[in-house]
């Protein structure tokens, strides 16, 4: 319990005080900031039986990270996702749905990635169950320490199995998303990511306050999230020996909501076990993840959210990368003890129906490397569904 040691030991009085001082001051700062804008829209009400619908998602990103440190090096993602996709529903409670994925980086005269869309969902009440293309990414609604905010802009399709339930008082979603297959004497690893996220309302949410699936009902919420990675396979012909890994990530917590704030702490546990050349190599890590924020406006537009992150010998496959204690790439160095403050600032504009630009700036002081660094993002969204044929 290394993390708790170090916030009560005598000479690390003023961390713990900056986190008190921080709730404190920021009374009314929703934690996570709202990425509602950048997730998959609702499925199409039932009863729409019988009807075709076209849908299209376009993600215009920007997201430039100004890092320094000994565990991540800055990057630049510039370039736009496009999804056309056709929807039937054959009964009031199917919905299938095809069409194409694109990605392209500015830079490349290619597209990064084409890959087909297919989903067969079904739901009736408050659960849904849903094959092939998964509502993925950050509709998870997982911590940043457990996964990553670039995904959505790098590996945005997920693809597997999904169950998701919401009611007043739950609210649970469960995946898993097979990444990479492996074939018999085949050249490349198997990758296999799923996980959970389960909310427990202490208090039910009022009638008519159920959301989109981003977002929280008034009132106490116990949440338990978790992860957990598989990479490896038998009988494989790789060019180049690989290590196996699993690693496992759990997150248990408080969060407390209203229309406007939100604030949120979870205790986290990592653990990741790397295979290679008979011997095993196990990293054990804890962390301590808090955050308080506020909408502001009439239409809750602009956020501010203030976060704190003390970790100790966390590795996560894909979880955010400052989050963890070793380095991402060659010439870094590792880095058992993390502690990060981050002030987060968003702004949306609603352009049109369907269509959102959102701006955001994020600088965090690094209290190890002694560090102010930034990170800018600038998105827009369009995001139309409307019927083609039917009655």
């Amino acid at each position: 319990m290394q993390i708790f040691t170090y916030f009560f030991c005598k000479k690390n009085y003023k961390n713990l005080l900056l986190l008190i001082s921080l709730a404190i001051l920021s009374p009314a700062l929703p934690a996570q900031v709202d990425n509602s804008a950048l997730v998959l829209p609702p499925e199409v009400q039932a009863g729409k039986e019988k009807n075709l619908y076209f849908r299209l998602m376009n993600l215009n990103f920007m997201r430039n990270n100004e890092y320094f440190t000994p565990i991540v090096q800055g990057q630049t993602f510039f370039g736009y996702q496009l999804a056309p996709t056709l929807i039937y529903l054959p009964t009031p409670h199917i919905e299938v749905e095809a069409g194409v994925f694109l990605r392209h980086d500015f830079g490349r005269q290619d597209f990064a990635q084409i890959q087909p869309i297919f989903s067969f969902r079904y739901k009736k009440n408050k659960t849904s169950i849903t094959f092939g293309n998964l509502h993925s990414s950050l509709s998870h609604g997982l911590i940043e320490p457990l996964y990553s905010f670039e995904r959505v802009l790098t590996h945005y399709l997920e693809n597997g199995f999904q169950i998701k339930h919401k009611s007043r008082v739950w609210d649970i979603d469960a995946w898993v998303d097979w990444q990479q297959v492996a074939y018999p004497r085949g050249n490349q690893q198997e990758h296999i990511w799923a996980g959970a996220n389960i909310n427990l309302r202490i208090a039910p949410c009022p009638k008519g306050e159920i959301k989109t699936d981003t977002s929280f009902c008034s009132g106490l919420s116990v949440s338990l999230q978790g992860t957990t990675f598989h990479q490896g396979g038998q009988d494989l012909n790789l060019p180049t020996p690989l290590p196996a890994t699993n690693s496992f990530q759990v997150a248990t917590g408080l969060r407390y909501a209203t229309s406007k704030w939100l604030a949120e702490a979870y205790y986290v546990r990592t653990t990741r076990e790397i295979y290679a050349d008979s011997l095993t190599t196990v990293r054990a890590g804890n962390g301590l993840y808090a955050q308080v924020g506020k909408k502001w406006g009439k239409k809750n537009d602009l956020q501010t959210v203030v976060s704190y992150w003390q970790g100790y010998g966390v590795d996560n496959v894909l979880g955010g990368d400052l989050y963890k204690s070793f380095p991402t790439y060659t010439a870094g160095k590792v880095q058992m003890s993390r502690r990060l403050v981050m002030l987060r600032l968003s702004k949306v504009w609603t352009l049109a129906e369907n269509i959102m630009l959102t701006a955001r700036l994020e600088p965090y002081y690094d209290f190890v490397s002694q560090r102010l660094e930034q990170v800018q993002m600038l998105f827009i969204t369009f995001r139309p569904t409307f019927r083609v044929a039917g009655k």
